[in-house]
């Protein structure tokens, strides 16, 4: 992100299976955000919509668009004149996808009809002119587009074409992936791979599962113990989850709501016994 506030236009690809805490991750990028007056825009993509273009990059824009509306007069006249000027007489062409800019630009005139592949070439072009539009050094941009792994072929395409783009800077792509549904053979490796060859920057961070050291840690701070009191609990729990961080919470939850984990009021600290926890029975999301 210090790059792309300082132009560089680039993609980082979390990937690891489900519950592994891809998402909570990404979402720490706020912080240094906030300090930069940068946007953080994110769109999650559907297995049920995954004949559905654009939906996860329409989410992002959409929630962009609707930041900005809510921003001071004199900021939104500022935005409007950068929107115009981007999109020219072809803003009709994405307000199908970001309908709320017409709140911002006003109702806009339509567009000739054109072949399906000349249609789709200015369909490109709009969006790469809309993204381009929100993105500068006074606030670069970051897209997190969340379950790549179910990404539509026209969101792919147009990821590829724009990661790297010099006309396109301060802009940083984020997408997270299961791993473990994305075989060499899927279009997101093919595009991955093709953004490479380009020579495009492109990090990729495999998340692997929490050990038991950061298992007893987690649980050690959950339940504000003293270090090394946990071990054994904490032993448990990560055989049982495989230190998958969603799992060792859920599992933490089910212990809970049998009664093996409970609260003490009077000593103020969280009690268990060791042969309940291992006799506990699992809950199916785990199993």
């Amino acid at each position: 992100f210090e790059r792309a506030c300082a132009g560089s236009n680039e993609l980082v690809l979390v990937a690891g299976p489900a519950g592994i805490g891809k998402s909570a991750l990404i979402r720490e990028i706020h912080r240094p955000m906030v300090r930069h007056r940068g946007y953080f825009i994110s769109g999650k993509f559907d297995q049920l919509a995954g004949d559905t273009p654009y939906s996860a990059l329409a989410q992002a824009l959409r929630e962009l668009v609707q930041r900005i509306l809510g921003e001071p007069e004199g900021r939104l006249v500022r935005w409007r004149e950068a929107m115009s000027a981007a999109l020219g007489v072809g803003a009709r062409v994405v307000l199908d996808v970001v309908p709320e800019l017409e709140r911002l630009l006003g109702p806009q005139p339509p567009v000739p009809a054109l072949a399906p592949t000349e249609s789709a070439n200015r369909f490109h072009a709009m969006l790469r002119a809309l993204i381009g539009a929100f993105a500068d050094e006074r606030h670069p941009v970051a897209i997190f587009l969340d379950d790549l792994q179910w990404a539509d072929p026209a969101t792919l395409k147009l990821i590829e074409a724009l990661v790297g783009a010099p006309e396109l800077p301060h802009i940083l792509w984020i997408g997270a992936y299961r791993d473990d549904e994305v075989a060499p053979d899927h279009p997101l490796e093919r595009v991955r791979r093709a953004i490479e060859d380009r020579g495009a920057p492109v990090t990729l961070r495999t998340l692997p599962p929490l050990g038991l050291v950061e298992v007893a840690r987690l649980i050690e701070g959950a339940f504000r113990c003293a270090p090394g009191e946990a071990e054994a609990l904490a032993a448990v729990v990560h055989d049982r989850s495989e230190g998958n961080p969603f799992f060792v919470r859920t599992y933490l939850q089910s212990l809970h709501d049998q009664g093996v984990l409970a609260f003490d009021r009077e000593r103020g600290a969280w009690t268990w016994v060791m042969r309940s926890v291992e006799q506990a029975a699992l809950p199916d999301d785990i199993v």
